[in-house]
């Protein structure tokens, strides 16, 4: 965005449709952080998150009136679905996406959305713990989900968002209505969803999403590694949310792909899904692409100064194969003992050995050794 390269390079011969986007076309910065129903499980019908704002340093009316405004709008949406919203005042600001963008530019208006206030209520957050145990998270299978469910939160949020985006877009400035599907229907996706991420990458979602009649059925791995290790999540996250926002074509699964003068959407051949179960497959075209994650700092940029730090240099050791040896060690008590018997047994051999050649002509005699030669 920097370099005005998003969402693709431009040609040079062709317009791109839609043009490249650049920082100063961000009018608010809105991010997700740690969401769960850790902080609620008392069992009230309603749930506390947090704002963590960040107002520009020009302190524009405009900036501060879109953030009160979006606000405002939260707060309203949320009460209807049972969730609240605090405002955290401190200056510091938890680690965050929207740390990067003001750092490049500090004039974008942000906020970030988590559970918690000063301290983290996950306390395995994007750790190897952090599972669906933890999250107390259960399968439900199209049964019905409890009030205090983290589906029930991501759904209630997820409408509560969608309504405040819908209402702060819209040319009219009407918001009356709700014009984004109810909550309820959505607490079923995001139960098939959660099932994807935290039980088996088996799932109906990725299924369809992939083309797939079956997958592995271990649960996926969310380890972000270096360049040139695959990481299949990455590949199903990305044909899933192509699978749920987009916009169908009608195109034939032969005629299904990419166009080459067209250098933002994608066509993608889908399977049929648990919300079209009777198609057979049908096309669909997407801004959803893929991109490297590599820092600027190895191809991008020339003569790359090493030790400004601006961008990450980190490099990993990645083994294909994994083994492990273990080494028991024995308890104090058990060391103690061991060590004990052996000198005793080490005393007792130099009394015997003693004993034994000084005693030599009594316990064996006088030997004589005849020689017997053979000719």
């Amino acid at each position: 965005m920097e370099h005005g390269v998003f969402p693709m390079k431009p040609s040079s011969s062709e317009v791109q449709e839609p043009p490249p986007l650049f920082l100063q076309n961000i009018a608010m910065f809105i991010e997700l952080g740690q969401i769960s129903a850790l902080g609620n499980m008392s069992g009230s019908n309603t749930t506390t998150l947090y704002f963590h704002q960040h107002f520009p340093t020009s302190n524009n009316v405009l900036n501060r009136y879109q953030m009160e405004t979006f606000i405002s709008h939260m707060k309203k949406y949320g009460s209807e679905v049972g969730l609240e919203f605090n405002l955290i005042n401190e200056k510091r600001f938890p680690p965050a996406s929207l740390q990067n963008f003001l750092a490049a530019s500090s004039d974008i208006p942000g906020v970030l959305l988590a559970d918690h206030g000063s301290q983290y209520v996950n306390r395995y957050y994007h750790s190897i713990m952090d599972d669906g145990q933890e999250l107390n998270y259960k399968y439900q299978n199209g049964s019905e989900l409890s009030t205090n469910s983290v589906q029930k939160l991501i759904a209630n949020l997820s409408y509560t968002l969608a309504q405040t985006i819908y209402c702060l877009i819209n040319s009219t400035g009407r918001c009356d209505e709700p014009k984004v599907p109810e909550p309820d229907a959505d607490a079923q996706l995001v139960d098939e969803l959660l099932h994807c991420y935290l039980d088996t990458m088996d799932c109906p979602v990725f299924r369809a999403a992939a083309n797939k009649p079956s997958l592995d059925s271990k649960r996926a791995s969310l380890y972000v590694g270096v360049n040139g290790w695959s990481n299949p999540i990455a590949r199903l996250t990305g044909l899933t949310l192509a699978l749920l926002i987009n916009q169908t074509v009608n195109r034939t699964k032969e005629k299904c792909h990419d166009d080459d003068s067209d250098r933002v959407f994608k066509y993608i051949w889908m399977g049929s899904s648990s919300i079209d179960s009777d198609s057979s497959g049908f096309c669909i075209k997407t801004t959803m692409n893929f991109s490297l994650a590599v820092s600027p700092a190895f191809y991008d940029i020339p003569d790359y100064d090493w030790a400004s730090g601006r961008y990450s240099t980190w490099t990993e050791s990645v083994w294909r194969e994994m083994t492990v040896r273990m080494f028991l060690k024995p308890s104090r008590s058990h060391e103690n003992l061991t060590f004990s018997l052996g000198v005793v047994v080490l005393s007792l051999s130099f009394l015997i050995v003693y004993f034994a050649n000084s005693r030599s002509h009594i316990l064996f005699g006088n030997t004589r050794c005849n020689r017997v030669e053979w000719i």
